[in-house]
């Protein structure tokens, strides 16, 4: 994996910049659905390392590594993030597929 160098704008608005969310997933790892009883993954997806804030995506980075030290203990190598919108915490919404798929065998 290669390292992120800081660019000089981001250097310049480590100190101005006001912390910004970042959510970091792998494609690393695998995932079963409850209940199963096979060896192999059950879905391919992506898992969700944490959660971190700072003045741009390699700040913030360096702070879920060092407030996860868990995750020196993995294997998950190849890290990549995305920015969450401000407020994005008030913002979750729950569904149920169960629920769903009943609605939509309903329509039928």
């Amino acid at each position: 994996m290669r390292q992120t160098q800081l660019s000089v704008d981001e250097r310049r608005t480590t100190v101005s910049t006001p912390e910004r969310a970042f959510i970091f997933l792998t494609f690393e790892g695998y995932t079963y659905q409850p209940g199963s009883e096979s060896a192999m993954p059950d879905v391919e997806n992506v898992q969700m390392l944490g959660i971190a804030s700072g003045p741009h995506a390699s700040a913030a980075f360096e702070r879920l590594a060092e407030e996860n030290p868990w995750l020196r203990d993995t294997t998950f190598d190849e890290v990549y993030c995305y920015e969450l919108a401000r407020g994005f915490a008030a913002s979750r919404a729950e569904f149920s597929l169960d629920a769903a798929y009943q609605r939509q065998g309903a329509q039928t």
